[in-house]
């Protein structure tokens, strides 16, 4: 467990410095422009969509654990992770906003765009992590 979440951190550690030189490389301002000023809202937002999610995969999990007498401790333990995962990232997206609006000379813009990227692509992995539990509880069969 803990194997696959340090794989996940490097995988978006890694995709963020690939799209920050991508983007540096093209000469676009979509990160500072766009992205920076949005990040907090689209990973509330994200947040707000998971949690939905979960209550909808909790339930369902509830009702299977009733009737089948399956223990489901496992994931509910996955869920709470994911859960610090995004406030972490909500924290990140804090930090990330603070450092764009002091800009300050001793931190490098750069940086400040990793960890944004960062921070997006964590919280659509999540999500996209969350949607297909949510998937596999409603449609088991398929």
């Amino acid at each position: 467990m803990i194997f696959d979440w340090l794989k996940n951190v490097a995988s978006y550690i890694l995709s963020s410095v690939a799209t920050v030189s991508f983007l540096k490389w093209i000469d676009s301002d979509f990160i500072e422009k766009t992205l920076a000023s949005n990040l907090m809202t689209i990973v509330v937002g994200i947040l707000a969509v998971n949690i939905q999610t979960i209550v909808i995969i909790a339930v369902r999990l509830k009702d299977v654990s009733e009737k089948e007498g399956i223990d489901f401790s496992r994931t509910i333990a996955q869920v709470k992770i994911s859960l610090y995962e995004q406030c972490a990232l909500i924290f990140l997206s804090f930090v990330s906003g603070s450092l764009y609006a002091i800009k300050s000379g001793s931190v490098d813009v750069i940086y400040i765009n990793v960890i944004t990227v960062f921070a997006i692509i964590a919280a659509l992995h999540i999500f996209i992590d969350t949607a297909v539990g949510m998937l596999g509880c409603l449609f088991p069969d398929d």
